[in-house]
């Protein structure tokens, strides 16, 4: 529209620059498609919104200084000029190795898997690996069971079968190979459960997007089960330094 200006910024945290010449390509720059610059797609003019209603500091989250919307959506121009959308910028955290991980990319990726209706990907900076609730889908639980010969094919009774959360578990490994996720992308440990996320329960929202805050707080204990034999960052190095002085 003849009234809006559109831009990409860089997020260098994510290894997207507005200097970019290729998208996909590997860590040694080998393949990939075209590209004139990747980054947050911005947009300014007068028929972008001026705030969030009595809340100054959402506001300014969204939109900066200069009067640019920052959509949180990653963009690149293609060679023709068109612009595409990638990736998504927002719930990017950094693990304790120092890599930074986009939990809504990984997510879309592993939706990819037959056995997968919904997901909640969660990390954070004092622990090495990813975990996982993972909602099986139902139907396909339902045509699993009936290939494997299990006589009850309730989906609160599958998701306690060790068989079937082996098969989950290795059609999320096949599928993360097949979208090239780096090692440290992988979710390590899941936690399955028959119940959906739903507007009802207060895990997504009325557009039906994931509410991250309230599937942790809903999911605490599970996650914290799953890191239970996890050393956090930095207690690798305590432990050592405990042990020799017994010693």
């Amino acid at each position: 529209m003849p009234c809006n200006e559109i831009r990409l910024v860089s997020v260098p945290d994510m290894g997207y620059n507005v200097t970019d010449l290729a998208h996909g390509a590997d860590e040694d720059g080998n393949g990939g498609i075209p590209c004139r610059g990747r980054g947050e797609v911005c947009y300014r003019g007068p028929n972008i919104f001026r705030g969030y209603f009595r809340n100054p500091e959402k506001t300014a989250e969204a939109v900066d200084e200069d009067g640019w919307l920052h959509s949180g959506d990653i963009g690149v121009w293609t060679e023709n000029g068109a612009l595409k959308i990638v990736d998504r910028k927002k719930n990017i955290f950094k693990l304790s190795q120092g890599e930074y991980v986009a939990a809504e990319k990984i997510e879309n990726v592993y939706l990819k898997s037959s056995f997968v209706a919904q997901i909640f990907v969660y990390g954070n900076s004092l622990q090495a690996i990813l975990v996982a609730i993972v909602v099986p889908d139902a139907d396909h639980a339902k045509v699993w069971a009936a290939e494997n010969g299990k006589e009850n094919d309730d989906l609160e009774n599958l998701i306690a079968d060790a068989e079937f959360t082996e098969a989950v578990q290795g059609d999320m490994k096949r599928i993360g190979k097949e979208q090239k996720l780096r090692g440290f992308e992988n979710a390590r440990k899941l936690f399955f459960t028959a119940e959906p996320f739903s507007d009802a329960n207060g895990l997504l929202t009325p557009t039906f997007k994931l509410k991250r805050n309230a599937a942790q707080a809903k999911y605490q204990a599970q996650i914290d089960e799953m890191y239970a034999d996890q050393l956090i960052a930095g207690q690798a190095g305590l432990k050592q330094g405990e042990e020799a002085k017994r010693e």
